[in-house]
């Protein structure tokens, strides 16, 4: 049986990091490989099947350079039309769902929603079947909040303000690096980056690194790749 193999293609390496350790955590013998543009993702998907390994799922973020929205998942549907294609983004309109319908994408993964909803997602694309989650209305899911409680609106609050030490956390997450990696080039226990973790979460209102990374990209603080 061939293994199940991903590609993530995101140019915030916080983002491809906490998604694959979403599936490395969820999904048994998959292989996840990572792109930050379409230029990356269309070698990553050429290179595999020339491997004879093709990739059972590609993931694009609509927002990561040379898309230019739905162009690059059309330049990636036309490239590799046999691989079944879901695309990333922290808020999508209904028009851009119908559109990627038409192109053939198989389905949306909202990054503002949790862990256990976006493996929903891969599984269910997987398994051969469309995944378009909606709101109550039939919105796209990216439409509400993160409770699905109501509108979506854009975080009007004011940027939080970060310690120097936290900066730094922040400079080495943007950059994918453990905890423990983080930990031994600070030079402090990585009890103490896990509690810079928590601080920073809470000064951004979020629980978990993919919200951090996306609050963290609308403020600023991350460069693209």
């Amino acid at each position: 049986m061939a293994r199940t193999r991903v590609l993530i293609a995101d140019d915030h390496a916080l983002i491809r990091d906490s998604l694959a350790s979403y599936l490395l955590r969820s999904i048994p013998d998959v292989q996840v490989d990572g792109a930050a543009n379409l230029s990356e993702a269309l070698n990553a998907a050429a290179e595999a099947k020339r491997a004879n390994a093709p990739f059972s799922l590609a993931l694009l973020d609509l927002r990561m350079p040379g898309m230019h929205g739905l162009k690059g998942l059309a330049r990636f549907r036309a490239a590799h039309p046999d691989i079944p294609v879901g695309f990333l983004s922290g808020l999508a309109e209904a028009q851009h769902v119908e559109q990627a319908k038409t192109l053939g994408a198989m389905g949306y993964l909202p990054k503002r929603e949790d862990g256990k909803r976006f493996i929903e997602g891969v599984r269910t694309i997987l398994a051969g079947k469309a995944f378009w989650p909606t709101g109550p209305d039939g919105a796209p899911v990216s439409a509400y909040d993160h409770n699905g409680d109501g509108p979506w609106q854009p975080d009007s609050r004011p940027p939080p303000t970060f310690t120097p030490r936290e900066r730094a956390v922040i400079d080495c997450l943007a950059r994918g690096l453990s905890n423990k990696v983080i930990a031994g080039n600070l030079d402090v226990q990585e009890v103490t980056i896990k509690m810079h973790l928590r601080h920073i979460c809470a000064k951004l209102g979020v629980s978990n690194r993919t919200q951090a990374a996306l609050r963290l990209r609308d403020l600023g603080f991350l460069a693209t790749e």
